[in-house]
C-alpha cells in the first residue's frame, strides 16, 4: 500500500509591515495581503487583527495571516500595521479686532478660533502678547493654539487693537460774577472737572479778556482737558468783573453858624469820597461849600458818581440862627431879664411865635435863641416829668392846639398819662402813629438809643407832614449827645437849685435852638 499523505504546510508571506497616517483605514487594499504556496493542494488564506489604541485615533494592528492547505495543514505569520497622527489640526483664527477703550478684549467680543482634526479631538488655548501705547490703549497679539489628542498642535495670531479716539468729558464751572476790583482767580471762580474712560486728564485754560470801563471786564476763561493719548476738548465759562459799589462818601456832621444879618451865613465845609476801582472821586453838593444858608436848618445833600455810574449819596444839616448887633450888645441883659421874670411868674412856659416886639424880656428871649422851653420855677428840689407835662397842657390849652393822640417814645415816664387824660385822648406807642390824628410826639432824653429806635423817623413825619408836635423832656445828667433825640419842637428841662445860682435852665437848651415862629410855621397843630 502506498500512501501519498500531505503533512507539509504551507509556505505563507505576509506582506510588508506598513505604517498609516491616521485617519486611513487599513483595509487589505491599502495593507496587502499575505501569498502562499502549497505544492499538494489549494490553499485557504484568512486573517484576524489584534488592536491596540494609542492616542485619538491611531493604534497599532497585529495582523494574523493563516494558510490553510486541503489537508488541514497551516502556517502563519504576523503582519504589524501601525495607523499614527503626524498631522496638526488645521486653526483658522478670528479677524483681527479694534476695540474703542476702555473695551475688555473678551473672546465674547473678540471671537475665538475655530479647529478641526481628522483623527482625533482638539483643544484650543490662547495666549496674550500685550503693548502698551497711551493711556489704557494697547496691542494684543493673541496666539490662539489647537492640539489634538496625540500632541500635535497648530497656532494662528489675532491682533486685537484697543484705541482711544474718545475726548474727555469736561464740566465748566458755572459763570460767574464778581464785584470789582476782584481778582478771577479759581478758588473764587470754580475749576473744571474733567473724567474719561481710559486714562488719566490734564485740565487747563486760558483767558480772553474783553475791558469794559475801569476795572471791569469780561472774561472767557475755555477750558481745555487733554487725555493720555491727546484726545481733547473744552468749553468755556464766562467771569464777569462789574462795579456796583458805589464810592465811600465823607461828609461833615450837622453843623451849626451864626449870621450876623437875616440873610444868612456862608458856610465852608468840606466832602470827599473815594472808590475802590477809581480811586478818589468828585462830590457835587447842594447847596455848595461857601454858599449863602438861610436863616434855620437846610440839608446839604452830598453825591459822588464813579465811573460805573454808581452813586453814593449822603446829607448832613447847617442851622444858621440870628443874632443882630443889638440883640448881641444887650445878650447877657435879656438873659438876665429872663431869668428873673421866670423866678417872679413861677411859670414853666414861655412861647414867643413872633418876633420880639412888644415882648416881655423873657419872652423875648426865648424868641430871640429860637427856644420854646418849659422851666422849672425856683425852688430846692427840680420839678418832676409830670410838673413839666402840666406846663405843657398849659402851653397847649394858651395856643390852642387840639392833638388826637399821645405818641410815647423811648423810656416811660408817668408824665405821658397825665398830658393824654389832660388833652382827653388815647396815649399810645410808636406802632399806633397816625399823622392824620395831629399827634403829640412825647420823649425822655438821656439813654443810648438802639439803631432801631423810631424817634428821627417819627420826627421826620411829623415834619414832612406838617402836622403835630414833638415834645421832649430833657435832664441835666442825661449823658446821651443832644444830636440823638435832635428835633424837638418843645423842650422841658429839669434843673436844680444849685445849676439855677449858676447858669440858667435856658442855656441847656440852646444848641437845640430854632425860631419857633419859623418851625411851626404852616404846621396843623388842631384835629
Amino acid at each position: 500500500t502506498i500512501t501519498v499523505r500531505d503533512t507539509t504546510p504551507p509556505t505563507i508571506t505576509c506582506p510588508a509591515n506598513l505604517t498609516l497616517e491616521c485617519p486611513a483605514t487599513p483595509t487589505t487594499n491599502v495593507t496587502g495581503v499575505a501569498t502562499v504556496q502549497d505544492t499538494c493542494s489549494s490553499v485557504t488564506v484568512t486573517y484576524s487583527d489584534s488592536v491596540s489604541n494609542t492616542c485619538g485615533g491611531t493604534k497599532i494592528i497585529a495582523r494574523t495571516w493563516v494558510a490553510t492547505d486541503a489537508c488541514g495543514n497551516s502556517s502563519r505569520c504576523v503582519q504589524t500595521i501601525t495607523v499614527r497622527d503626524t498631522t496638526p489640526p488645521t486653526i483658522t483664527c478670528p479677524p483681527d479686532a479694534v476695540l474703542e477703550c476702555p473695551a475688555t478684549a473678551a473672546t465674547n467680543v473678540t471671537g475665538v478660533a475655530t479647529a478641526v482634526d481628522g483623527c482625533s479631538s482638539v483643544t484650543v488655548t490662547y495666549s496674550d502678547s500685550v503693548s502698551n501705547t497711551c493711556g489704557g490703549s494697547k496691542i494684543l497679539s493673541r496666539t490662539w493654539t489647537a492640539t489634538d489628542a496625540c500632541g500635535n498642535s497648530a497656532r494662528c495670531v489675532q491682533t486685537i487693537t484697543i484705541r482711544d479716539t474718545t475726548p474727555p468729558t469736561l464740566i465748566c464751572p458755572t459763570n460767574a460774577v464778581l464785584e470789582c476790583p476782584a481778582t478771577a482767580t479759581t478758588n473764587l471762580t470754580g475749576v473744571a472737572t474733567a473724567s474719561d474712560g481710559c486714562s488719566s486728564v490734564i485740565v487747563s485754560y486760558s483767558d480772553s479778556v474783553s475791558n469794559t470801563c475801569g476795572g471791569s471786564k469780561i472774561i472767557l476763561r475755555t477750558w481745555l482737558a487733554t487725555d493720555a493719548c491727546g484726545n481733547s476738548t473744552n468749553c468755556v465759562q464766562t467771569i464777569t468783573v462789574r462795579d456796583t459799589t458805589p464810592p465811600t462818601l465823607t461828609v461833615p456832621s450837622d453843623l451849626a453858624a451864626t449870621a450876623t444879618s437875616a440873610s444868612g451865613a456862608v458856610v465852608t465845609y468840606s466832602a470827599s469820597a473815594t472808590d475802590p476801582v477809581d480811586g478818589p472821586v468828585a462830590v457835587t453838593s447842594s447847596p455848595a461849600s461857601g454858599a449863602t444858608f438861610p436863616l434855620g436848618a437846610t440839608t446839604v445833600t452830598c453825591t459822588a458818581t464813579d465811573a460805573h455810574g454808581n452813586t453814593a449819596s449822603k446829607s448832613f444839616k447847617v442851622t444858621v440862627t440870628y443874632e443882630g448887633a443889638a440883640q448881641a450888645a444887650d445878650h447877657h441883659e435879656q438873659r438876665e431879664a429872663a431869668e428873673r421874670e421866670i423866678l417872679v411868674t413861677r411859670r414853666y412856659a414861655f412861647y414867643a411865635p413872633r418876633r420880639p416886639d412888644e415882648v416881655t424880656p423873657a419872652e423875648r428871649w426865648f424868641a430871640e435863641t429860637g427856644s420854646v422851653v418849659l422851666a422849672s420855677d425856683e425852688g430846692p428840689e427840680p420839678p418832676t416829668d409830670v410838673a413839666l407835662a402840666t406846663a405843657l397842657l398849659e402851653l397847649a390849652r394858651d395856643s390852642g392846639w387840639r392833638f388826637g393822640q399821645v405818641v410815647a417814645v423811648g423810656p416811660p415816664s408817668d408824665a405821658w398819662q397825665t398830658v393824654a387824660d389832660g388833652l382827653g385822648v388815647p396815649l399810645v406807642g410808636r406802632t399806633g402813629f397816625d399823622p392824620e390824628a395831629c399827634p403829640l410826639l412825647v420823649a425822655r432824653g438821656g439813654g443810648p438809643l438802639p439803631e432801631d429806635h423810631p424817634w428821627s423817623t417819627l420826627v421826620s413825619a411829623v415834619v414832612r407832614l406838617g402836622t403835630g408836635l414833638v415834645f421832649l423832656l430833657e435832664h441835666p445828667g442825661d449823658t446821651q449827645p443832644r444830636s440823638s433825640w435832635e428835633g424837638a419842637d418843645v423842650i422841658g428841662v429839669l434843673t436844680d437849685g444849685e445849676r439855677r445860682g449858676s447858669r440858667t435852665n435856658v442855656g441847656h437848651a440852646l444848641a437845640e435852638a430854632q425860631h419857633p415862629a419859623a418851625r411851626l410855621a404852616g404846621r396843623r397843630l388842631s384835629r
